[in-house]
């Protein structure tokens, strides 16, 4: 599942639209990788694939900054979660793009000085 900034505007807008949540089991834990790991954790034993479970993070984790999605991944990599660090290394590359400028160096027609 490839993430790009149209999947992640989607996921967001899901997010916000959903209602709080119990925390419940979820109470325990301190830190994000801790919440992430228990994830693929309940995913294996649920029978998921890594791939799967690396999708299940990315919806989690698609609120998340890029220095929190960093953390996660430098803490769950070396506890083998390779797929899933590699999904949150690469989200956290999204997360890094500058917005793109137009090809003539002008500011796009959007723009407040040119709205009537």
């Amino acid at each position: 599942m490839a993430v790009d900034r149209k999947t992640l505007a989607q996921y967001r807008a899901y997010v916000k639209q959903m209602e709080p949540v119990e925390t419940g089991n979820f109470a325990i834990f301190d830190t994000i990788p801790e919440i992430l790991g228990y994830l693929v954790t309940c995913s294996r034993a649920d029978g998921y694939s890594e791939e799967e479970a690396a999708d299940h993070v990315e919806l989690a984790a698609c609120v998340l900054t890029r220095d929190e999605l960093l953390d996660a991944e430098g803490v769950l990599r070396p506890l083998g979660y390779s797929v899933v660090s590699d999904r949150l290394r690469q989200m956290a590359r999204q997360r890094w793009r500058k917005p793109k400028r137009s090809g003539s160096g002008f500011k796009d027609d959007l723009s407040p000085r040119r709205r009537v």
